[in-house]
């Protein structure tokens, strides 16, 4: 997902992700905005592509972040009884990479969050809000770290306690997605441009 202001980011990524929805026979996937306001945008493409059945399992990306290791599957990060996998980073949930299952739970989980638009800023604070939750925190699974959304905690001086930390989410050669949330954009595209070039194919 991406708006024009973004373009320069999804010149790096979008090929990444094609080359693997490619390699594994994937249908992808570009949901594009107007403008920057990126709330509740991929839930409301989750909900259209659920309706028309268009996937089993969804894999969503956000445009800062890069496939990393081709040899993974989407399926190898989500269990039968799973209906929607997300990782936690210090902040707390991070929504920028997430698996959705086309199932009765995950679309009742998707409708819920859409419910809820009106009482939170964005669907991450409803991630976050509702974790602990005895109903709707059933449906949310959060996977342990290496799975998928790695980091170079490098990169972030508030978590140099985190560098060398795969088991907290540090990227290690090897590892399936890094992302770059809250850098400025040309640091972003900086670092996915040198990371580019240690994509295990």
């Amino acid at each position: 997902m991406f708006s024009p202001s973004h373009q320069a980011l999804a010149d790096i990524s979008v090929p990444n992700l094609e080359a693997y929805c490619k390699r594994h026979g994937y249908e992808m996937r570009i949901i594009h905005i107007e403008n920057d306001n990126y709330a509740y945008k991929k839930h409301e493409a989750f909900k259209e592509w659920v309706q028309n059945d268009y996937f089993d399992i969804l894999l969503y990306i956000d445009i800062d972040a890069l496939i990393m290791n081709f040899n993974y599957k989407v399926e190898d990060f989500i269990n039968d009884d799973e209906c929607f996998c997300i990782t936690a980073d210090p902040n707390g949930l991070n929504g920028g990479v997430i698996l959705l299952r086309n199932d009765t739970w995950g679309k009742l989980f998707n409708d819920f969050v859409l419910e809820q638009r009106n009482n939170y800023e964005n669907e991450q604070n409803i991630y976050d809000a509702f974790r602990e939750h005895e109903s709707v925190g059933r449906l949310i699974t959060v996977k342990p770290h290496p799975s998928f959304n790695q980091y170079d905690y490098s990169l972030y001086i508030e978590c140099k306690d985190r560098i060398g930390r795969e088991d907290l989410g540090d990227f290690k050669e090897g590892n399936f997605i890094i992302h770059f949330p809250a850098l400025s954009i040309e640091n972003k595209i900086a670092m996915m441009q040198e990371y580019k070039e240690k994509i295990i194919e």
